[in-house]
């Protein structure tokens, strides 16, 4: 079953000429389907045609040099091809484009939030309490937590690699905690 025509859509008769769809309509009395059609040449006339003759095949004992099969074939102008091709074009360029603003809006909201182990030694009252923090984390631990953890203290990290750098923030809290109490800066 072929597929009724829409408003909107063009369609070739098979005398060469190109038509575009008004509206399928019903007769007012008889409530038969009516197809309401333009033409694209000449006076620009509109007609009217019963649905299922305009959907017909084309008659070939009559007409016996038509290839067309039906009197009336959907077609896509080749105006109207470049037109849905470009649009099919940009609806894929800004599906990329959401796309990749979606990751980089991800990736920021990732760059932004806070490590919550980070989030933990920084609401450590004492000394003593970011030194168990330290420890409960160590296993999680990378650079960059360590050396935001290190400015926070107001305290450089050495060279070394990540055990020497745990190692040397320890020392520094443990000193801090031995010394000064739970008193922090």
């Amino acid at each position: 079953m072929r597929d009724l025509p829409r408003p909107g859509e063009f369609y070739y008769h098979f005398k060469d000429k190109l038509y575009q769809i008004v509206a399928v309509a019903s007769h007012s009395e008889t409530r038969e389907q009516m197809v309401v059609y333009q033409a694209l040449y000449g006076d620009y006339g509109i007609y009217v045609r019963p649905l299922a003759m305009f959907m017909s095949e084309v008659d070939h004992e009559k007409y016996p040099e038509v290839a067309q099969k039906y009197r009336f074939e959907h077609v896509i102008p080749k105006a109207a091809k470049r037109e849905a091709h470009q649009e099919v074009a940009l609806k894929e360029e800004h599906a990329e484009e959401k796309t990749k603003s979606i990751r980089e809006e991800e990736s920021s909201q990732d760059e932004n939030q806070i490590n919550p182990n980070l989030l933990a030694f920084l609401d450590a009252q004492t000394y003593s309490e970011k030194i168990e923090v330290l420890q409960c984390i160590r296993k999680t631990l990378t650079e960059e937590v360590l050396q935001t953890i290190a400015i926070s203290l107001d305290y450089t990290l050495g060279d070394g690699d990540l055990d020497d750098q745990y190692a040397s923030v320890m020392f520094y809290l443990e000193t801090h905690a031995r010394y000064e109490g739970n008193r922090l800066r």
